[in-house]
């Protein structure tokens, strides 16, 4: 079953929702057959950490919220909901850094309107992307020549409701998430925006997931993954373990 396949199930399936119960219809089970195996981990109560199928680099995750809503943004509405979500990526970061370095681009292709998203999956989730510092630049280039709106956390969540389909952009290291973010309305924008511009920015001529799932590099940001989230039941708890080896990528960020 290819994976066009999978989105003409009809609005019932979700990929993530599949994901987050370990269930066979998830597209991980889809591509690799892995049906001892969940490639998602509970990093908190809300929040659940995958690899992102596609992988733009090895350590291109996912933070997926464990029940079934839009998206995360417009849930930041309060000072307790924006600090758990920064807890967890700084600890998230940490957690990964030996493998993948400590600095991150995350964002969200996000919507407040049932099945409609620019990026194809109607579940919450936050691509975690590790990258390095040139390409981090000629990133936060290309997103501030599309006009964004400069906001503090607070304000996110109100501008992304107003938007109704939206783009937000943010930095993070193991040190912390920046305190500004960078908001863009996503009506007359491509598919999968923020893919096609790090994917530019590295040299990369495929950015579409359905296209090329780069199961090496998903497959390399499970097994670390799994090495230190496998054994988690309670949020914040994770295991410290060595470095894991992961296969050289064809791109670097």
């Amino acid at each position: 079953m290819s994976l066009n396949d999978l989105e003409d199930r009809g609005q019932a399936y979700c990929p993530l929702c599949e994901e987050v119960c370990a269930s066979s219809q998830s597209r991980f089970y889809e591509i690799f057959g892995r049906s001892d195996s969940c490639f998602s981990f509970p990093i908190a109560k809300q929040y659940k950490i995958a690899p992102s199928i596609g992988a733009l680099v090895p350590g291109h995750m996912l933070l997926v919220s464990r029940d079934h809503e839009l998206n995360i943004g417009a849930k930041l509405h309060s000072h307790e909901s924006i600090s758990e979500f920064k807890s967890v990526i700084n600890h998230l970061i940490s957690a990964v850094s030996p493998a993948f370095g400590q600095k991150f681009i995350i964002f969200e292709h996000g919507s407040t309107r049932p099945s409609v998203t620019l990026c194809s999956t109607a579940h919450a989730h936050v691509h975690m992307v590790p990258i390095q510092a040139e390409t981090e630049r000629r990133v936060l280039d290309e997103v501030s020549a599309a006009d964004p709106a400069e906001l503090s956390w607070s304000e996110l969540a109100q501008s992304a409701c107003e938007a109704q389909d939206f783009v937000w952009v943010a930095r993070a290291t193991s040190s912390g998430v920046a305190s500004r973010v960078q908001l863009l309305a996503a009506a007359n924008r491509p598919s999968q925006f923020m893919r096609r511009i790090i994917a530019n920015a590295i040299g990369m001529p495929t950015w579409d997931w359905k296209e090329d799932p780069r199961t090496s590099s998903v497959l390399a940001t499970y097994q670390e993954l799994r090495l230190r989230f496998s054994h988690n039941t309670v949020a914040h708890e994770v295991p410290m373990a060595a470095n894991l080896s992961t296969p050289a990528d064809e791109y670097q960020v």
